[in-house]
């Protein structure tokens, strides 16, 4: 039996630990303020109502595009396959009920030679979000798509299929590769960066596309919507929503087919199978109904195929493989909620000890019996070239180490750390069962890795020549969440010190940077996979970025070396999508609905308490919103007042309020919208 002994952090693996626990809440971003308590009261509202904003002035864009009426969240696509694509969009009605959607998709961008159309139906249920799965298109094509509703057309879409089986050995693929996206912590100078590169066949998004917290500790300018931690399901559809108003992230899904998986944040940080560390179920409910609400939220929001039958427990797996033709193989993985165990000690303590039998035990998984074996046999079936491994969590090996005796190590044990004797069966597969060319991407850590993953980086493997790496493993940044960098300087260290340590202590490490933001772009061909990073700042929208480093692993080889230069981009790309719908007009206060407001939704909606109304504005109004009965009886004024540009959440309490239907009068000058909204107890 293996000794049972303590890990304990000392006080340099403490701080280096904490720097792996990125984000750090109290830290201030760049060029902002400090946090604030809470967000500013902007009005005094009668009958229990308080209205709460969710941008401030320094953030100049529009909290809505009036023009984008109804479909303001854009459009996007995702999960291509050979002959097809899903299409996504949210439409945002002037009035309750259903909504007839019509939908096009077409191989010019005046999308006037049409190759498929249909209807769909935006309904309550789904918080008015639309997806269509379309089959029978051609093999690595370019395609433009849009949808029309109430007379109007969205923006229109740009996608592309994947490449058949026949792709011919000259072809290559390109894909953005981001993750981390926490929106009051910065612009998304990242996604807009994507957006422009016409030649990318399509966006991986590897986790943290949104962030759960209520946003003040960051001391961002950006504050999000709502103002709390986000628990209930109409929480997340309105976290969901504000990131879709966006207009980079809109542009980035308008632009190219997004590929997806989540993290933690997209549920609670820490997540795993059973619970999060940032979940307190004697506050906030069971956990299995906040992971519902969470993964109901994003399968509504987000341009993925579901799966089609839903487990006993109403879980839905979201690891899948998508073929790329002969040059590539997507396996998109789920190290977060599938089948992780609960992790062994919290990012960041001090002091802490580890129970290392449970550690090293043989049965500890962070994918689960089931997903792991759908992955190696996916692996060693696999035709394709490079097997391309989309994780969350990063996979090289920090801990144990040998020249740091168990007293003194640290590790991150919420990555693949946590769980080695899983890795270890992983990486021994990839050597034992010949399977060649395997790479992993991995987001999460808020800083840029390059690394070989040999079955033991001190011992066995050869740093040289790469002799005993049997995958390799690229890392990208955030988007715009706190860098490992600034872990560093909240500890107390500096940067240039972990450096050395790093670069000492751990030869399968061949390039890092743990002080910038943005994203990669795999480039693969026959001959080479390589990962080209790029830099944003993210203190105000800007189109500036900066070059990063260089690294490809020739095929084969299964080994890094640095590049001289960035891969080359692809000559003769198709026309991106324009910024305008077709047809655009100002289209602000038709049907009634006042001028330069935008009314998301009612959370939740039946209630049987609390009601949070989400909406925006994007220009000063005077604006009043009432509810009243079934019978037109005026029961409470919830605001009454001038209102600025910005993004909003106005709540009201329904505990002197009879079960029944109310109708939410939203009116500024003669013009009014409403929604009803049901009280159930």
């Amino acid at each position: 039996m293996r000794p049972r002994y303590a890990v304990r952090s000392l006080p340099l693996a403490a701080a280096l630990l904490a720097a792996f626990s990125a984000p750090v809440h109290a830290q201030t971003a760049p060029g902002f303020p400090s946090p604030t308590a809470r967000p500013a009261t902007l009005g005094a509202a009668s009958g229990g109502g308080s209205v709460y904003a969710y941008s401030r002035e320094a953030d100049t864009a529009p909290a809505f595009e009036a023009d984008l009426k109804p479909f303001y969240h854009g459009v996007a696509s995702g999960d291509p396959l050979p002959d097809g694509v899903l299409l996504w969009t949210r439409v945002t009605p002037d009035a309750e009920g259903s909504v007839a959607v019509l939908w096009k998709i077409a191989t010019d961008v005046a999308l006037s030679n049409v190759v498929q159309s249909g209807a769909a139906t935006a309904e309550a249920a789904r918080d008015y979000t639309v997806k269509v799965d379309v089959r029978g298109l051609l093999p690595g094509t370019t395609y433009y798509y849009g949808f029309a509703a109430a007379g109007r057309n969205s923006l229109t879409g740009r996608t592309r299929t994947a490449p058949s089986a026949a792709i011919q050995a000259s072809d290559r693929l390109r894909f953005a590769v981001v993750s981390c996206s926490n929106y009051p912590q910065g612009y998304f100078n990242a996604y807009a960066r994507v957006a422009e590169r016409a030649d990318l066949d399509a966006v991986l998004h590897l986790g943290d596309y949104l962030y759960e917290y209520d946003g003040r500790a960051y001391g961002a300018d950006r504050a999000v919507s709502p103002d709390r931690e986000i628990v209930s399901l109409g929480d997340y559809r309105v976290r969901h929503s504000l990131y879709k108003l966006d207009p980079d992230l809109r542009r980035a899904h308008q632009q190219h087919p997004f590929i997806t998986v989540w993290d933690d944040h997209e549920s609670a940080n820490d997540a795993y199978r059973d619970g999060a560390q940032n979940h307190q179920p004697a506050t906030e409910g069971a956990w299995a109904e906040r992971k519902a609400s969470a993964e109901r939220a994003y399968f509504e929001w987000m341009p993925i195929r579901e799966a089609p039958v839903e487990r006993a427990d109403g879980t839905r797996p979201i690891y899948r493989r998508l073929g790329y033709g002969g040059l590539a193989d997507l396996v998109m993985i789920d190290t977060r909620l599938e089948g992780r165990q609960l992790q062994l000690a919290p990012k960041g303590g001090t002091g802490s000890s580890i129970d290392t039998l449970a550690w090293f035990a043989e049965d500890r998984t962070i994918l689960g019996a089931e997903q792991y074996g759908w992955l190696t046999s996916g692996l060693k079936a696999s035709p394709a070239r490079w097997k391309i491994v989309g994780n969350q969590v990063m996979m090289m090996r920090f801990a144990p180490h040998p020249q740091l005796p168990p007293a003194q190590t640290f590790t991150n044990l919420d990555a693949w750390d946590g769980y080695p004797a899983e890795r270890a069966r992983l990486l021994t597969f990839l050597r034992d069962e010949r399977v060649q060319n395997a790479v992993v991407l991995t987001g999460d850590i808020h800083s840029s890795w390059a690394a070989d993953l040999p079955l033991n980086p001190f011992g066995g493997y050869n740093p040289a020549t790469g002799a005993g790496s049997v995958a390799v493993e690229f890392t990208t940044t955030s988007v715009t969440s706190s860098t490992f960098a600034a872990g560093l300087a909240a500890a107390g260290i500096p940067e240039a010190f972990a450096i050395s340590v790093f670069r000492q202590a751990y030869p399968q490490l061949k390039s890092f940077n743990l002080s910038q933001r943005g994203y990669f772009v795999l480039d693969l061909t026959p001959e080479r996979a390589q990962a080209d990073w790029f830099y944003v700042d993210i203190a105000a929208r800007t189109a500036e970025q900066r070059e990063g480093g260089h690294v490809f692993t020739a095929a084969g080889e299964n080994r890094l070396q640095l590049a001289s230069a960035a891969a080359p981009s692809k000559e003769n790309a198709p026309a991106l999508a324009p910024d305008d719908p077709p047809g655009a007009t100002a289209n602000e206060g038709e049907n009634g609905a006042p001028e330069g407001l935008l009314f998301v939704g009612a959370y939740p909606n039946p209630a049987s308490g609390p009601v949070s109304l989400h909406y925006a504005v994007s220009r000063a109004q005077p604006l009043r919103v009432e509810l009243f009965d079934v019978t037109g009886r005026a029961v409470q004024t919830l605001f009454d007042g001038q209102q600025a540009p910005g993004v909003y959440r106005l709540t009201f309490a329904t505990d002197a309020l009879a079960s029944g239907t109310y109708l939410c009068r939203f009116t500024s000058g003669a013009r009014s919208v409403s929604r009803t909204v049901v009280v159930a107890r």
